[in-house]
């Protein structure tokens, strides 16, 4: 399937009203080679289909089914294999996960904008595109509150202007008061900067006026935009601004699996489950020598190095450095398949090829040997 035709047929997708999947599997050949890493296609909120991967399969799927069921099923089947992207529509929202070979991640971002791009088809407020497609539109009166305000500023970027809770009983003779403020990119809706600027303000205009003159000066005192023009939204759209920014913030301070981690993932996929690892007798089975694996594991950051392993020779080896040098060397994990996990020092590592002798000191190995044999 070319990117044309996918990009038809994801549109159909995206507009789809019921509930309804979508599978995407990355393309080798000249599609992927000129593709765009999958992580900045999600942070734009664009499409697979820009990663290098395409549309495989749509259709429509039951209302109200948790997507890792409908994950679950997909696996069991054979309709998926590790590398593939699933997108769920369901009750007009998306959800994406990618398939990887112990669990599913989700996606968060991917294809937003390609659903609003969808929406803007068939919503006719324009204040609406928010995700949810044919949903209720704005009453007038939300679009300014006495409080606060949202612009869109030279069609690009969105401003939140509210005015603070410390500033909120201003009387009739206050000339100034304080606005908090935060800027956020329209097409990511990623938060681009943030602050409190105190400005100008009278009493008695209305609220709407006084919130666009406060956005006129912070824009024109705190960015380059000042002299972009300014139209009012809605503030229905304010919320998934703020959801969106609270995402990529859990997501950059979210913890990153250590070593460890990444180790013990390692082992538990290359053991087999502990139903078919037992025989009749309740003994352990023995592996097969493609099982028995070693497996060694460091990073850039850290200092030591983990090893697991089933070779004798090298498990005997360890436990005797944790014996002699257990400052450096320690045992760390075991499990019933006779695999064991050390921690060394990650500079004791080497690759060591063997000597590439010259014909002259082949030919001297090859004299010493025949003196050896002879004087046997």
């Amino acid at each position: 399937m070319d990117q044309e035709t996918a990009r038809k047929r994801e549109a159909g997708f995206l507009s789809y009203p019921g509930d309804a999947a979508a599978v995407y599997r990355f393309a080798a050949g000249e599609i992927a080679d000129r593709s765009i890493p999958l992580e900045r296609v999600r942070l734009s909120g664009g499409s697979p289909i820009e990663s290098g991967f395409t549309l495989i399969a749509t259709g429509p799927i039951m209302g109200s089914v948790d997507a890792l069921d409908i994950l679950n099923e997909y696996r069991a089947n054979g309709f998926t294999k590790p590398g593939d992207i699933v997108v769920f529509k369901q009750a007009g929202t998306l959800s994406c996960w990618s398939v990887d070979l112990l669990a599913y991640n989700r996606l968060r971002g991917l294809l937003e904008n390609c659903l609003k791009t969808a929406e803007l088809g068939m919503e006719q407020n324009y204040n609406q595109i928010d995700g949810i497609i044919n949903n209720t539109a704005p009453r007038p009166d939300e679009l300014a509150s006495e409080d606060e305000a949202l612009f869109l500023v030279g069609g690009t970027t969105y401003l939140h202007v509210q005015t603070s809770e410390d500033d909120r009983d201003y009387t009739r003779e206050d000339c100034y008061t304080t606005y908090d403020y935060t800027l956020y990119d329209k097409k990511t809706l990623r938060q681009l900067d943030g602050g409190r600027m105190e400005v100008a303000a009278d009493i008695r205009d209305a609220p709407e006026q006084v919130h666009r003159l406060a956005a006129q000066n912070i824009l024109e005192c705190r960015t380059v935009l000042g002299a972009s023009p300014l139209e009012l939204v809605s503030l229905d759209i304010l919320e998934a601004l703020q959801d969106a920014a609270m995402r990529e913030m859990e997501e950059r301070t979210a913890p990153k699996p250590s070593l460890r981690d990444n180790l013990k993932q390692c082992q538990q996929a290359a053991v087999p489950p502990a139903d078919t690892a037992l025989g009749r007798s309740g003994d352990a089975m023995k592996l097969t020598k493609i099982e028995r694996e070693t497996i060694i594991n460091f990073n850039e950051a850290e200092r030591t190095a983990s090893v697991y392993t089933h070779n004798e020779a090298l498990k005997e080896r360890l436990l005797a450095l944790c014996r002699t040098r257990p400052e450096q060397v320690r045992q760390t994990d075991a499990n019933r398949w006779g695999g064991l996990t050390f921690e060394l020092p990650k500079k004791w590592l080497k690759v060591s090829p063997p000597r590439v002798l010259s014909p002259a000191q082949r030919a001297v190995l090859d004299r010493m040997n025949q003196s050896r044999q002879k004087s046997t």
